[in-house]
């Protein structure tokens, strides 16, 4: 079973404001593009089995889980598709 992935306008934004904080805050453009790479394959890989992931909190459908970097993606259910 699979799922479809698709970002909020929030979500986007904060992608966006990541890749600024990094490539103009930090002036570090090339450690941006990976930060953001990661961040972009993480969410991507929610379409099959979300439920892989560690889970540290669940609240109002929503879960949140974590990845190596000190990031925290929350997720939560919609729908289900087949591919």
């Amino acid at each position: 079973m699979s799922y479809e992935v698709t970002l909020t306008p929030e979500a986007k934004h904060d992608l966006r404001e990541i890749y600024r904080y990094i490539a103009v805050e930090l002036q570090s453009e090339q450690n941006a593009n990976g930060q953001l790479d990661r961040l972009e394959e993480s969410i991507l890989k929610l379409d099959a089995m979300p439920e892989r992931f560690r889970v540290y909190k669940k609240s109002h459908g929503a879960a949140v889980i974590s990845g190596s970097c000190r990031w925290t993606i929350t997720w939560c259910s919609t729908s289900r598709t087949t591919r």
